[in-house]
C-alpha cells in the first residue's frame, strides 16, 4: 500500500497547489486578525492543541536611573476605556490607559495606543502547563529563545 501510485492530470495537481495556497493565505489572514484572548481561552479548552513556541511581550522603559532597559509584561488590565465623539469636530475621541505588571513586579500605567506601537514580541519555548484546581486558569512556564530566562505567564498574556 505505502508504494501504491495514483495518477492526476498536471491540471488537476495544479488546481490542488492553488488550493493549499489559498488556505494557507486565508489561514495567515485569521492569525493576524483573532481576538488573542478568544485564541487563549482555546488553547486553555483543547490542551493537546497548545503550541510549543509563543510569544511574550516586552517593553523599554526607564529605570531608577533614567537608562531604558527592557522588561517582561506578566500581564496588563484596561483602567481607563472612554470613547465618544466629538459634538464640535464630529470626530471620535478616546481616552485609554492601560496598567502593565513588569517582571519586576512594578507597574507602568501608559495610553493604550503607545503601547501597542511600543511593545515586541519575545519568542519563547513552553516549558510546562500550570493549572489552578480551584478557578480551572492556566498558565504556561516559558523560556526564552534568545537568554533563556524562564517565567510563568498566564494564558491570557502570550501571544
Amino acid at each position: 500500500m505505502e508504494n501504491e501510485k495514483i495518477e492526476i492530470s498536471k491540471s488537476e495537481l495544479a488546481e490542488i497547489y492553488k488550493r493549499l495556497d489559498s488556505l494557507a493565505a486565508d489561514n495567515e489572514f485569521l492569525k493576524s486578525v483573532a481576538d488573542k484572548k478568544a485564541v487563549a481561552l482555546y488553547y486553555q479548552r483543547h490542551k493537546e492543541v497548545i503550541p510549543p513556541r509563543v510569544n511574550i511581550r516586552a517593553l523599554d522603559v526607564a529605570n531608577e536611573k533614567g537608562e531604558m532597559v527592557e522588561k517582561v509584561i506578566l500581564g496588563w488590565r484596561t483602567v481607563e476605556n472612554e470613547v465618544w465623539k466629538d459634538p464640535q469636530t464630529g470626530a471620535w475621541r478616546e481616552k485609554q490607559t492601560v496598567e502593565l505588571l513588569m517582571e519586576d513586579k512594578s507597574v507602568v500605567k501608559m495610553d493604550l495606543l503607545n503601547y501597542v506601537r511600543q511593545f515586541k514580541y519575545i519568542p519563547c519555548e513552553r516549558t510546562a502547563v500550570i493549572k489552578d484546581e480551584v478557578t480551572g486558569e492556566q498558565a504556561f512556564k516559558l523560556r526564552r529563545l534568545d537568554n533563556g530566562k524562564e517565567y510563568i505567564i498566564g494564558v491570557l498574556f502570550v501571544n
